[in-house]
């Protein structure tokens, strides 16, 4: 009886509720989940971008991140024809080498314009 119980919780959690909203996020869909949605009138991609720079002594190195992928949600909600890809979490933050902007400070990432934007390109190409 134990067992039997055990499966049917573990079978309740893996299914999706009835009527759930199906995740805006692509990395939360299937391939046949995209094409369905575009399918069924999805016409807008968001490609958005944090950073991985410091903010100061008393915040974590990933707030831009963290910002980016809720203010990304909410938009595609608001929209209602949009997907979500995965938020870039690298952009422009200084040079690495002379240690300008943030990267004068230990944990920031910085991706050279010339790479950023040929990422962005890219990203915008496939989809």
């Amino acid at each position: 009886m134990k067992r039997l119980f055990l499966l049917v919780a573990l079978l309740l959690v893996a299914l999706p509720a009835h009527g759930q909203a199906q995740s805006v996020w692509i990395d939360d869909l299937t391939w046949p989940e995209v094409r369905d949605a575009i399918a069924a009138g999805k016409r807008t991609a968001i490609i958005y971008v944090g950073s991985s720079e410091q903010n100061g002594p008393h915040m974590v190195i990933g707030k831009h991140n963290f910002i980016a992928r809720a203010l990304a949600q909410r938009i595609a909600e608001e929209l209602g024809d949009a997907l979500v890809y995965p938020t870039l979490p690298y952009a422009v933050a200084g040079n690495a080498l002379t240690r300008t902007g943030h990267m004068r400070f230990p944990g920031t990432v910085s991706l050279p314009p010339e790479v950023f934007f040929g990422v962005v390109r890219a990203v915008g190409r496939a989809l």
